[in-house]
This record gives C-alpha cells, sequence and structure tokens, in this order.
C-alpha cells in the first residue's frame, strides 16, 4: 500500500514540475496512399491558422502546444497524397479558378492530459475548410472534427521523474499528431470528392 501510494505521489509531481511548450512534427506523418489521381490544387493557409497555439494546462502548470507550425506542411503532405501537383496560394480566393482551391483554418482544438503519468491522453481537433472548384465562383465551406487517445505506456507508470513524464508528454504530443493528421486528411478526402464530381 504506502509503495502504491509513493508511486502515485511520484506521479503526481511529476506533472507539477513547470510550464510544457510542445511543438509537433512537420508534417505529422500520414498513412501512405495510393498514387496521387487528381491533376492539381492550391491551397493556402492563413497566418492566424499557421501560428495557432492550443493553450490549455497540466494540472496547474500551463501547456502550450504549435499546432499551427504542422498545418501547412501536413495539409501539403496529404494533398500531394492525392493531387499530382501541389502549389501554395497567398490568398483564398485565388485570382484564377483554373485548379480547385482550399483554405484551411482551426475551428476548435481540445487536449485532455492524463490526470497521472501512467493515464492516457486524448485531443480533438476541428478544421474549417473553404475551397472553391473551377468554374463555380461559389465558395463551399466543410468543417471535420478528428479525435485521439494515446497511452504512455508501461513507462508512464514508472515512480521515477524524467522516465515517466517524457512518456507522458510523448503520449500528449502523439494523441495531438493524431488528431491533426485525421482532420486534415478528413479535409483533403472530402474536397477531392468534391472537385471530381
Amino acid at each position: 500500500m504506502k509503495f502504491r501510494n509513493a508511486w502515485v505521489i511520484a506521479a503526481a509531481l511529476a506533472l507539477s514540475a513547470c510550464a510544457t511548450t510542445m511543438d509537433l512534427r512537420s508534417p505529422v506523418p500520414l498513412e501512405s496512399e495510393a498514387a496521387p489521381r487528381s491533376p492539381g490544387i492550391l491551397f493556402h493557409v492563413g497566418e492566424g491558422a499557421s501560428s495557432y497555439e492550443f493553450k490549455g494546462n497540466i494540472n496547474v502548470q500551463p501547456l502550450t502546444i504549435a499546432f499551427g507550425k504542422s498545418l501547412k506542411s501536413t495539409l501539403a503532405a496529404a494533398l500531394a497524397q492525392k493531387y499530382e501537383s501541389v502549389a501554395e496560394i497567398a490568398s483564398f480566393p485565388p485570382a484564377s479558378d483554373s485548379a480547385p482551391s482550399i483554405s484551411v483554418e482551426f475551428s476548435e482544438v481540445t487536449v485532455n492530459p492524463g490526470a497521472l503519468t501512467f493515464s492516457s491522453s486524448s485531443a480533438s481537433v476541428e478544421l474549417r475548410a473553404r475551397f472553391q472548384v473551377p468554374g463555380n465562383p461559389t465558395v463551399q465551406a466543410v468543417r471535420i472534427k478528428a479525435k485521439a487517445e494515446v497511452s504512455p505506456g508501461a513507462q508512464g507508470a514508472i515512480p521515477v521523474p524524467g522516465l515517466n513524464d517524457s512518456a507522458y508528454n510523448n503520449a500528449i504530443r502523439r494523441a495531438s499528431e493524431l488528431a491533426l493528421a485525421r482532420a486534415v486528411v478528413g479535409i483533403v478526402n472530402y474536397v477531392e470528392k468534391q472537385t471530381q464530381e
């Protein structure tokens, strides 16, 4: 019983150490797709979306996750799996409608760190996309929400600060990456279907 109490106390103390700032991988890894089947697309990610940061807490300590830094590269990678050519544009909608175009921004992001270092963490990312297809001046919009939950695994249960908090932080980061990747892929799949019709 004493050991178990010490284990829980160590897990809690590891989370009360200091503020945490995380970057996600850029691009966030995606599952590989078949060869591209659509000709080309233009994409835009505004400055606000590119610099977006989620701000929350791990217990009482501040948590910042830089989602925006990974959005543009992850979107470009996902589009490249569907389209033969992908080009970034400075503004949306573009001056020419020679190719389909898309603009993506964050709508809502939630990250729920686990209560203790051995607890699972979850993330939810909702993206809003505006898109336009050649020959149709109407700008269409769609929102896609994706979720992910990741466990820190056995290492998160080791009552040694430095080991358990590293596994815990990796679980938060991975849940955030998975949610972002799934939302981006959902947006790209939806827009590709609309641009093929």
